[in-house]
């Protein structure tokens, strides 16, 4: 059901009715099929409108953690960076970099690396309590292990 919602859309950009069924469908593809919910993000992200958003950064989120489930360290470093290389977007997340940085422990929980775990969720608790750490603490630690792998 999904690709056809994808595909209807002539637009350049979709439409946000679109914009809130596709990211419908990779949430609960997250819960049932990790792998097809990041197949439909990676159909969408053409369509995404290049514009900070809630909408956009919850599709972005919702993609970050299909990616994360299925260890795709492709497409993670590609939604990291998008949050991390452009200023718009660094402008935008301020509480949301809390989320990110939870999501990145949970991947380094996963793959065996309990020390950059631990330091991205200290960064998502001190969000958590209004207080901030630098992005590069999430960030940097991300790239560091991308270039070692």
């Amino acid at each position: 059901m999904l690709p056809v919602l994808i595909i209807v859309s002539s637009l350049t950009v979709l439409a946000p009715d679109e914009l809130f069924k596709t990211l419908q469908v990779i949430q609960d593809l997250n819960i049932s099929n990790p792998t097809q919910a990041t197949r439909v993000y990676e159909a969408a992200l053409p369509k995404l409108p290049e514009q900070p958003s809630k909408g956009i950064y919850e599709l972005h989120r919702a993609g970050l953690e299909a990616a994360i489930k299925t260890n795709d360290t492709i497409r993670i470093s590609e939604i990291v960076a998008l949050f991390s290389d452009n200023t718009e977007w660094l402008a935008y997340l301020q509480s949301e970099k809390g989320q990110i940085a939870n999501y990145l422990a949970i991947y380094y929980r996963r793959i065996g690396k309990p020390a950059l775990a631990q330091k991205n969720y200290e960064c998502a608790l001190k969000y958590s309590t209004h207080e901030q750490c630098h992005l590069s603490l999430i960030i940097l630690p991300f790239y560091i292990e991308q270039q070692g792998s």
